[in-house]
């Protein structure tokens, strides 16, 4: 690579997000184009398949790689991709539309949106509402060695650090 840089796709869309499955060393993208929707590939080979089982017709707004498998915050909740079933499942603030996720551990997360922050620390079976302000969380992060914070920028009010337990 070095100098020398090679498209490899998606020429009229605006790429996102990119993200590396590590169990399968797969590359998935959030590509936003013709459709006025930013929706998830794969990369297959030498080609990018489109990923919309599950979440056809949703904005696909980031991804993020776990042990557990990729996850995507769309426009209502969080999905988890199946790969046996090769479809999006939703695991969490189903109709909430979901800006931002992380995780401090495989099965510790936590999302954001509009109005709205929850926690897992069970992979995604069972969350906990966070109690904020109704203002845009468009990004969260777990901080400290342990994942015992999580910091929560907004975009009307600024950043703040809760406790994540």
């Amino acid at each position: 690579v070095g100098d020398t840089w090679e498209q490899l796709s998606f020429a009229e869309n605006d790429v996102i997000e990119i993200a590396l499955a590590p169990s399968t060393q797969e590359i998935f993208a959030i590509a936003c184009g013709r459709t006025g929707l930013c929706e998830p590939y794969r990369l297959s080979g030498e080609n990018w398949t489109l990923l919309q089982n599950g979440v056809q017709g949703l904005n696909v707004n980031r991804l993020l790689s776990t042990e557990n498998g990729m996850l995507a915050a769309t426009s209502s909740g969080l999905h988890r991709f199946d790969d046996k079933r090769q479809e999006w499942v939703l695991i969490g603030a189903g109709g909430r539309e979901v800006l931002s996720l992380t995780a401090s551990t495989s099965c510790d997360l936590a999302i954001a949106g509009q109005g709205f922050a929850m926690r897992s620390s069970t992979c995604g079976d069972t969350w906990q509402e966070i109690p904020l302000e109704n203002w845009a969380y468009q990004t969260i992060c777990y901080l400290g060695a342990k994942g015992d914070l999580l910091l929560i920028g907004s975009r009307e009010n600024g950043a703040f650090v809760l406790p994540s337990h």
